[in-house]
């Protein structure tokens, strides 16, 4: 008994072709936008040497989130908010640069 596509061509799935990273501009939301790509070929290595400088560059940044929720943290609790504020904020950074796609493991 044949089944619903019982008329339709059989045939094999097509052959997805190999990414090459030719000719596509950066993603939109990356570091590398908005014409900054030619300034980093200029003075940054291409390949795991720029996808390492751009992840300590995620690093400090988060790390810099988490030093503006230590302010936070004592502004409202005083010294006791400091800690948590600290660890709220690189929290909450390093999940946001994750989540847009800043940080590329």
């Amino acid at each position: 008994m044949g089944g619903s596509f019982a008329r339709r061509k059989r045939h094999r799935p097509r052959r997805r072709r190999r990414y090459r990273g030719n000719g596509l501009g950066p993603r939109r939301g990356s570091f590398q936008a908005f014409g900054l790509r030619y300034f980093y070929d200029l003075f940054v290595p291409r390949g795991r040497g720029r996808r390492l400088f751009f992840n300590e560059l995620c690093g400090v940044m988060a790390l810099g989130s988490g030093l503006v929720g230590a302010i936070f943290g004592w502004g409202i609790a005083g010294v006791l908010g400091v800690i948590p504020g600290f660890g709220l904020g690189m929290v909450l950074g390093a999940r946001h640069l994750g989540s847009r796609g800043y940080y590329r493991a």
